[in-house]
């Protein structure tokens, strides 16, 4: 198979993207070459006037969440009550969750995501259906099952044996699974006892498996932590034993200097997440705070708060947050990188994501209405990417091609 256009290639040193012309030849779903400088008519996809993107990876969303998208109007613990716990108690019907998850591959593919951390529900069986729907579709990350035991409704709050021993099964089910893993995935310290977040982080230490949690997204939301449990939010988490180099970190928007130092001492990873927290008006997240203590920073939509399912717009409200609050500490450029290579190192999978000779041909043909917009010009690569960023319609999506090598490939179309 050949792709051919404009190629979106990662800059691990600098933590940016840069374009180059190129074509790519795939054999048993692996880039085998790729010619520089090089754009053929003849291509089986892409070719003149197309882009050529790694697949998008969004480091933060909730599958049952997609059916309340817009939802609008309330912070954060109201939402919660009112819109979000309804619709996670529909998961308890398997075929439910299953449709429900289906219906969200499907819009994420189309605007070019193939990768995920995402939340389930506490229900066991529709959690183990939706990853098995994920694996199917070929799309690779890792899914949690909700864990929750205080401070919620009655359907959704299970014993803490009981939630440990489906985190378990799920680690285990899905361990050797090189695509798909199950992340080990507290909600958030206010529906979660002490008991059961230490439970959880020695269940994660054991399979070597991921955390997923949220941290600091609302002003209420501290405060009330604070009163359960008489300590910092940060604090918590790092007496549950939950804070490491594979914690993920939803929100992170109300942290001090000693928060930021804490979690960079444990090397923890914060999953921005502007278009969710600008919907909830939940505040602001402080980039460059972050980056003067060096915390490591994803990016996800956070699905159904957030409104985006593209990560080119999520990565564009990220810009413009930061330009807001501290005077343009994200660029363009490191945004696409973000959501590609970077996000994709982040969950796990740092080959799945990038161009480059021996990884996965996980590609995303686009084709802009404005082809100026990716030809070579006098402008430097970064002022191209911020036109494509701030130009983006997913309209211009043809395809999402899908490749696991030949033992296991798929191909979406």
């Amino acid at each position: 198979m050949i792709v051919s256009g404009v190629l979106l290639v990662a800059d691990d040193d600098n933590q940016r993207c840069t374009l180059r012309n190129g074509t790519l030849k795939v054999s048993e779903g692996i880039i085998t070459e790729i010619h520089w400088d090089e754009v053929t008519p003849s291509a089986d996809f892409g070719g003149p006037g197309c882009l050529i993107t790694p697949g998008m990876i969004d480091a933060h969303l909730h599958l049952p969440q997609f059916p309340i998208i817009g939802a609008f109007g309330l912070p954060l613990l109201d939402w919660l009550r009112q819109h979000t716990f309804p619709a996670e108690m529909k998961w308890h019907d398997v075929d439910y969750a299953r449709g429900v998850t289906q219906a969200a591959v499907e819009d994420l593919l189309r605007v070019g995501t193939v990768g995920i951390a995402a939340y389930a529900t506490v229900h066991h069986e529709g959690t183990k259906a939706a990853m098995q729907v994920v694996d199917q579709a070929g799309m690779f990350g890792v899914v949690g099952q909700v864990l929750m035991d205080q401070n919620g409704p009655a359907g959704l709050l299970r014993e803490i044996g009981s939630l440990i021993d489906n985190a378990s099964s799920l680690c285990q089910d899905f361990e050797a699974n090189d695509f798909v893993r199950h992340a080990i995935t507290p909600r958030f310290a206010i529906t979660c006892s002490m008991e059961l977040m230490q439970q959880a982080a020695k269940i994660a230490k054991s399979f070597n498996s991921h955390v997923q949690t949220h941290l600091s997204e609302n002003t209420d939301e501290c405060k009330e932590v604070e009163r359960l449990f008489g300590m910092t939010y940060v604090d918590v988490y790092d007496q549950a034993g939950l804070l490491g180099p594979r914690s993920l970190l939803g929100h992170g928007i109300h942290l001090d200097g000693k928060d930021c130092q804490r979690l960079s001492e444990r090397s923890s990873i914060i999953a921005h997440c502007p278009t969710a927290n600008r919907f909830l008006n939940s505040g602001s997240m402080n980039a460059a705070t972050l980056h003067q203590h060096q915390v490591s920073i994803a990016l996800g939509s956070d699905i159904g708060a957030g409104y985006e399912r593209s990560m080119v717009r999520v990565a564009r409200e990220a810009v413009l947050n930061a330009m807001q609050v501290a005077g343009g500490a994200l660029s363009c450029d490191q945004m696409w990188y973000h959501i590609t290579a970077g996000n994709a190192a982040k969950i796990g999978h740092p080959h799945c994501a990038r161009i480059a000779e021996s990884c996965p041909a996980n590609l995303v043909i686009w084709q802009p209405s404005i082809e100026w917009m990716i030809h070579p010009t006098n402008e430097p690569t970064d002022r191209r990417l911020d036109t494509l960023m701030f130009n983006w319609d997913d309209r211009w999506w043809r395809r999402t091609l899908l490749q696991r090598g030949s033992k296991n490939q798929v191909t979406f179309i």
